[in-house]
């Protein structure tokens, strides 16, 4: 037996007085290192038996209120992050409605349904192309919604 052989078995030895395999002894009666390192394992597994030393008063609660803390400024970091993002998103929402109804294109479409009510004709070039586009929108804002409502839920996940 190997000096690497012995220590891959030394780990499987569980106490002191254990049997070992004749060729684990014989190793060991010629190998003052292996012997060393079954003393090492067999005092760690000793220390590992004992019983530790009782933990000092109030100790178990300072650890829960630490986890508590801990937990809490983790809460408020995701927290701030989560309403920067929406800050930043509300911006860009605000520009974007913005430039929405300060678009040319915009005060042109409403002139264009205006005059279609007035001439009471739904159906001109001009009008029915951007009345698709502004539902096609409208519902997929319906479904954003109605996908944040459902994932917003307790029981969705």
């Amino acid at each position: 037996m190997t000096c690497d052989e012995f220590e891959a078995i030394v780990d499987d030895i569980p106490t002191e007085g254990s049997p070992l395999s004749a060729e684990a002894e014989g190793h060991l009666a010629g190998c003052p290192r292996c012997r060393m390192v079954l003393a090492v394992a067999q005092g760690v597994e000793h220390l590992l038996r004992e019983p530790g030393p009782p933990a000092p008063a109030g100790f178990t609660a300072a650890v829960q209120r630490r986890v508590q803390r801990d937990r809490w400024r983790m809460e408020q970091i995701v927290d701030s992050l989560f309403n920067g993002v929406l800050g930043v998103g509300a911006v860009f929402v605000a520009v974007g409605l913005w430039l929405f109804v300060n678009s040319g294109r915009t005060a042109a479409f409403f002139q264009s349904v205006v005059d279609a009510m007035r001439r009471e004709d739904w159906t001109t070039a001009a009008t029915l192309p951007h009345v698709w586009a502004y539902v096609g929108c409208t519902l997929l804002v319906i479904t954003a919604a109605t996908m944040w409502w459902w994932m917003d839920r307790e029981d969705a996940l």
